[in-house]
């Protein structure tokens, strides 16, 4: 039976196609296949069935493969009954088995028989001479054939027959043998032939028909020889097309047959080019292409053709496939994030710029691939910056620092916001909140407030200075707050008279917050970490409430209770009334103050970083952590309250604000951002809004006002309009919303502006410079504007008219007092310069009464100077010296009553303070020594300049001997001995030196002729100026940052360890005794007075050293920052404080009230 193919289709129709062995079966879908099966899963060409030689195959045609029995194939020898599914058809084998091909044994032993029936024919030719055994040898070689034919049918590789055909063929065989037998004696012998029995062999016609038989086979050859060079033509044509059809797995298949069957042939050279190009491309196309194979593959062609003669003719071959695979290798690269395909993508881009033509380089080409090769790896890079992010978040959850996990994700996001909306991350980031809300910690205290204390003001005469217009007004008995350094002032609000004062500490966190009800005002006091309520109009303290840290942004009062923030990242919640403290939350990192969200029930506060928090007040407690994504530190501006918002401004790092616009939801407390917005600048004072309107300050004195709203499918935030102010000193801005829209904007001066529907109109009138120091408040149509002038630290307010913006009073608060010397007979009073130039002459009454004290004595005319810089200081001959540095320097000299004797413009500042010689002073400016005699500087005696250098130093220390030389200390620790001279001009001239050898970190002179100077080498020297020689030095473990002689046999030197060491002049500066300083150093100079040894510290605190024991045996704490020196005033002992007022210090009872025995803190001699 035939081969046949059954092909039964999935609509039940059937056909049958008959196999040949010399022509394959091919199936697919073009129309020029045998087996046509239209169908989409179905290639143009799927598969062919041919013949092997050895049975029926089927091979596939697709890198796929062809399914055969259920199981997918690439080549399969097809059987009786095997079926083939091609898309929906089912394709049956009909036929012949499958020969099977002999097993040796079998082979070996036909090979046996054939050569032995050789071996019998040669022998039977050898007696065929023999005419009576003619007959037997014939018929023995008949035989042995019959019996080989048998045998050979016998085997079990041939079919088996029946019986009956087993009995024909062997009668067949007897009869052949009778036959041949006679045959062959009718050969043997000759006799005579017939009419008939002619020999056939020699007829003419059996000859004519032997040789058209011979010519029609020399054709056939001849035919076949023509047919076959067709055939392998086509069969290589054949391949060819398998390649242009993009079919390398069959054209790789057919090239290789094709070198095998045509080994030799003139094509098969040409095949083996196009089968290694088959190869390279089959990497290539598939539709995971395999970079690294083709790339092998490449290298393969090019090491098997490079020494072929024809290889130029490769070379754009090459060249075009090495870029093929460059940038497939490159694109692959960042779409698998495989680093090793951009190795692959560099090899075969070397192997491109090899063999590309040099002539005209595809210079595009490469620069793509440079290109492709850059963004993926640039793919790769944030594909793995991912999967770090990943582990990194998972790590630090697992730390239980989920702030350290948003981190990471927000450094990723920084990086790539393309993941911002990664699920992966976003699921983390859930567990991330949620870990740490659980972290947040909620207690309830309910501790008890402080007694309330009075105010201790009546012990300090406080140095102030007021002015007004008008008097016709009376008070009111109303205060507004001013803070002034570490004190907070009440200041009435018609007469601007200062009313009361509290110290609460410097650097507190918060301007005061008014309490409506009393009125009060809610004041922190650093020194204490005390939150302190305060009646507003009297000063009086109402409750004092202590807290572990220092408050962080102002508190908040809501519903009878008082919310404030600290440092160390806790709310606490304290009753308005009576200041305990009920409850705290505790957070992992610091945050801001809080403010109220939607219709009250919630309280947002920002983290320091990545998130903010939502609270429920009743009981206090953290019910949502939502995220905001800011850095660390970079909300320094207050959160600004807008109904169903909350505005968090962030810093970012070019110098520019992000404003979150927070909206919380009703039910949860989670928020969300509602917008964003950015504006050029650093947001680090509060926002206002009035109605829709908000006015956001940034740096450079720049307002930018924004159209706040709730309403449903209009934006929430939009920018309308923005000023910008002078722009050009940095410092605080503070706003102040009024009716109209009408907006007074407080930073280098105070101005009105205008909104307009899109624009900011400023008023031109500018009033009030200097810098802001607080913010704005109003009463009616006043203005309460505080500021500080550039050179200076002390406050002056002003009440200012909003429209007309003129002011009607003003006052100065807070001056420090930078010279203070007793005047009079008996030295009974007093003579301060403050910093603002005011001149005061007050009393040791005065001081001892307290309180404000009455209006200062002189003015130096500093109001239009509000740049300038002043300093001043106490001269030898009872005379005091005001001088200032800035754009015009000018040095007044007062007398000792006070009054102006002398005021000199200077060519430049001061570098030390002037030194009087006579009725002359030596003004020490940067690099030479001046004398000012009269009202000239410089012409009666030339200056004394130093030697020109790389760095000239600064003088340290300059004073004037009784003999009326001059020592002047430069920076370098060098003395000199500066002297008058008359020749050859009179002028000032070097007579002497000393080199200490160190940096001069402290200098002290006493009239007496001897000095002290601290080096940076730890060192102290005591020097005799009148010998110019050192006369002891003393190493100390640390080094010496002041040191001060008190008289001809006392010195004193504080360390850097807050160690005080009382020394001997007399010989080698041996200790009398030393102590330990509590808290903090040396205020200034110490005074001594009836053995005892009365010493300032900075932190208000007052200590009595026996000096016969070298034993505190007093401390009084006065509660006030101190600043100076201490002030022999006949015989008593003044202090001065860093806002400027004076403290008796003679006796502990005249202080403040002095500690506790047991709770003084004594030092160690």
């Amino acid at each position: 039976m035939e081969a046949q193919l059954e092909v039964t289709r999935i609509d039940g129709g059937t056909e049958s196609v008959t196999l040949s062995k010399r022509q394959p079966v091919s199936i697919g879908r073009h129309a020029s296949n045998d087996v046509i099966i239209e169908e989409d899963g179905v290639d143009i060409l799927h598969c062919r069935v041919s013949w092997n030689k050895s049975g029926y195959e089927v091979a596939a045609a697709t890198g796929e493969g062809v399914e055969v029995n259920g199981s997918m194939v690439r080549h399969a020898m097809l059987g009786p009954g095997d079926v083939l599914r091609i898309g929906s058809a089912d394709i049956r084998f009909v036929g012949e088995e499958r020969q099977s091909k002999p097993s040796d044994e079998e082979s070996a032993a036909r090979r046996e028989r054939r050569r032995a029936r050789k071996r019998r024919r040669q022998r039977a030719a050898a007696a065929a001479d023999d005419d009576a055994s003619d007959m037997s040898a014939l018929d023995a070689i008949l035989d042995e054939e019959d019996a080989e034919e048998e045998l050979e049918e016998e085997t079990p590789s041939a079919p088996s027959a029946s019986p009956s055909s087993r009995r024909d063929r062997s009668e067949s065989r007897s009869s052949r043998r009778s036959g041949t037998a006679a045959g062959g004696l009718s050969r043997l012998r000759t006799r005579p032939r017939r009419p008939g029995e002619e020999d056939v062999v020699r007829s003419p016609l059996v000859l004519a028909l032997t040789a058209g038989g011979v010519l029609l086979v020399f054709l056939t050859a001849v035919f076949f020889f023509v047919a076959g060079r067709h055939t392998t033509q086509a069969r290589y044509d054949a391949a060819a097309q398998l390649v242009s059809d993009g079919k390398y797995a069959q054209a790789i298949v057919a090239f290789e047959d094709f070198i095998v069957l045509h080994e030799g042939h003139p094509l098969a050279e040409q095949a083996q080019r196009e089968l290694g190009l088959a190869r390279v491309d089959q990497h290539v196309s598939g539709a995971v292409p395999d970079w690294k194979a083709a790339l092998d593959a490449l290298r393969a062609f090019l090491n098997d053709r490079r020494d072929e003669p024809d290889f130029d003719t490769d070379r754009d071959t090459i060249w075009r496939k090495a870029g093929d695979i460059a940038l497939g290798s490159a694109e692959s690269a960042g779409r698998t994030f495989d680093r090793k395909l951009l190795d692959i993508s560099r090899d075969a881009g070397t192997i491109l710029r090899t063999y590309w033509p040099q002539d005209n380089p595809p210079e595009e080409l490469g620069e793509q691939i440079v290109s492709t090769r850059r963004k993926s790896e640039q793919a790769i890079v944030r594909h793995e910056a991912y999967n770090e992010t990943l582990a990194q978040m998972k790590a630090s959850m697992e730390a239980d620092d989920p702030l350290g996990a948003v981190v990471f994700r927000r450094d990723l996001l920084t990086r790539y916001p393309e993941f911002t909306s990664d699920r992966k991350l976003d699921g983390l980031l859930k567990d991330t909140l949620e870990q740490e809300q659980s972290q947040i910690a909620s207690e309830e205290i309910n501790g008890q407030a402080a007694p309330a204390d009075s105010p201790d003001f009546d012990q300090h005469l406080t140095l102030n200075f007021h002015a007004r217009n008008r008097s016709d007004e009376v008070s009111v008995g109303k205060c507004v707050p001013v803070v002034a350094k570490d004190t907070c002032v009440g200041v009435d609000t018609v007469t601007g008279e200062p009313v009361w004062r509290r110290l609460i500490g410097p650097a507190t966190p918060f301007f005061p917050v008014r309490e409506p009800t009393l009125p009060s005002l809610l004041c922190f006091d650093t020194r204490s970490n005390e939150l302190i309520r305060l009646e507003q109009d009297t000063g009086d303290v109402v409750w004092s409430a202590p807290l572990d840290e220092v408050a962080a942004g102002s508190p908040l009062i809501l519903a009878g209770q008082v919310y404030v923030a600290t440092r160390g990242g806790s709310v606490y919640a304290i009753d308005l009334d009576n200041g305990s403290v009920l409850s705290r939350l505790t957070f992992a990192q610091p945050v801001s103050g809080p403010v109220p969200i939607g219709d009250g029930d919630f309280v947002v506060v920002a983290g320091d970083r990545e998130v903010v928090y939502t609270l429920r007040l009743r009981p206090l407690e953290c019910v949502a952590v939502s995220l905001v994504g800011h850095a660390p530190g970079s909300v320094e501006a207050p959160l600004l309250a807008m109904g169903p918002f909350a505005l968090l401004p962030e810093k970012l790092a070019t110098e520019q604000t992000r404003l979150h616009l927070l909206r919380a939801d009703p039910e949860t407390g989670s928020l969300a951002i509602a917008a964003r917005d950015r504006l050029p600048g650093w947001v680090v004072d509060p926002p206002v809004i009035r109605g829709r309107d908000l006015f956001v300050p940034s740096t450079g004195e720049r307002v930018t006002a924004f159209t706040v709203t709730d309403a449903t499918g209009q934006p929430p935030l939009v920018q309308v309009a923005a000023f910008q102010g002078q722009g050009g000193e940095s410092g605080p801005v503070f706003l102040s919303t009024g009716p109209d829209r009408q907006l007074w904007m407080a930073g280098t001066s105070l101005r009105r502006i205008q909104l307009t529907s899109d624009a900011l109109q400023p008023d031109p009138k500018l009033v009030n410079f200097g810098v802001t120091s607080q913010p704005l408040q109003y009463s009616g149509s006043m203005l309460f504007h505080a500021r500080h002038r550039f050179g200076s630290s002390a406050v002056t307010v002003t009440r200012t008219d909003r429209q007309s913006l003129e002011s009607d009073w003003q006052a100065a608060l807070g001056q420090s007092i930078l010279a203070a010397r007793p005047a009079g007979n008996d030295g009974d009073t007093l003579v301060c310069v403050t910093e603002l130039g005011h001149v005061f002459r007050v009393d040791a009454g005065s001081i001892r009464n307290g309180g404000f004290s009455s209006a200062p004595r002189g003015l130096l005319g500093l109001a239009d100077r509000e740049d300038e810089h002043v300093a001043a200081a106490t001269l030898d001959d009872g005379r005091t010296a005001v001088w200032t540095a800035g754009a015009s320097p000018t040095l007044w000299l007062l007398s000792a009553a006070g009054t102006v004797s002398g005021e000199t413009e200077l060519p430049e500042p001061l570098q030390h303070p002037p030194v009087a010689a006579g009725n002359r002073i030596i003004l020490p400016f940067a690099g030479r020594l001046s004398v000012l005699s009269g009202q000239r500087i410089g012409t009666e005696v030339k200056d004394f300049t130093l030697p020109a250098g790389q760095a000239v130093p600064a003088w340290s220390r300059v004073t004037r001997l009784e003999s009326g030389d001059i020592i002047a200390v430069t920076a370098d620790g060098l003395l000199r001995r500066i002297r008058e001279r008359d020749t050859p001009e009179r002028h000032l001239a070097e007579a002497g030196r000393l080199e200490v050898g160190g940096n001069v970190l402290a200098a002290d002179a006493h009239a007496g002729g001897q000095m002290v100077i601290a080096d940076d080498r730890r060192q102290l020297h005591l020097i005799d100026l009148n010998r110019l020689e050192i006369s002891a030095t003393r190493t100390f473990p640390v080094p010496v940052i002041s040191a001060f002689v008190l008289d001809e046999a006392n010195v004193i030197a504080e360390t850097a360890s807050r160690k005080l060491h009382c020394l001997a002049t007399q010989g080698d500066l041996e200790s009398k005794w030393s102590i330990d300083l509590p808290g903090s150093g040396l205020a200034g100079r110490p005074v001594q007075r009836d053995g005892r040894t009365i010493l300032a510290l900075r932190d208000g605190q007052i200590l009595y050293v026996d000096d016969s024991k070298g034993t505190v045996s007093d401390v009084a704490t006065t509660g006030a920052a101190m600043a100076g020196d201490l002030i022999r005033m006949g015989d008593r002992v003044i202090a001065t404080t860093l806002d400027g007022s004076l403290i008796d210090v003679t006796d502990p009872a005249a202080a403040v009230t002095p500690e506790p025995a047991d709770q003084r803190k004594v030092a160690t001699p």
